[in-house]
């Protein structure tokens, strides 16, 4: 009976553990009046249990055309960790090409839908829960057109060279 009670408990944990999620983060959040203010930091807080993964980083956009005039959002990334580590970074999402063509995908609702990778192959040096703050980086206090910002962070898959 108790080899029985055991083999179900190893099941149930070996199930367990192989259900477990790559998304470490999968949140979004909306602007009033499609705005993105310069200096309001959206917040987001990551619980991070395995440092030896690697991890990429995605911000999303939703974005209206008819408001937003930019051809490039430029975006900063602070990160504070558990152990007082603070890290930052930089990136740009381009909104059109070269040739003023929008490069996102449209939604039925009307708004453009930006995928934007901020960072790949990214390792985090703690575990514990970090603080990402991520704002938009423009010359404007107040950046119209932006409806919507979701922030992804989940497991990558190191591809090495051959």
């Amino acid at each position: 009976m108790k080899i029985k009670t055991c083999l179900l408990g190893l099941i149930c944990s070996l199930c367990l553990i192989s259900c477990k999620s790559d998304v470490l983060v999968k949140e979004q959040r909306d602007f009033e009046n499609n705005t993105w203010m310069r200096f309001e930091l959206e917040k987001f807080d990551i619980k991070v249990d395995n440092v030896d993964d690697c991890y990429d980083i995605y911000l999303n956009l939703v974005v209206d055309t008819a408001q937003l005039k930019e051809s490039v959002v430029p975006l900063v990334f602070n990160m504070n960790s558990p152990n007082g580590e603070r890290r930052n970074f930089r990136t740009l999402v381009n909104v059109k090409n070269k040739n003023g063509l929008l490069l996102g995908e449209s939604c039925d609702d009307g708004y453009v839908y930006f995928e934007h990778k901020a960072r790949n192959y990214f390792f985090f040096n703690a575990e514990g829960v970090y603080e990402i703050e991520v704002g938009q980086a423009t010359n404007r206090y107040e950046l119209h057109g932006i409806k919507s910002v979701e922030l992804i962070v989940e497991r990558a898959e190191l591809v090495y060279p051959e």
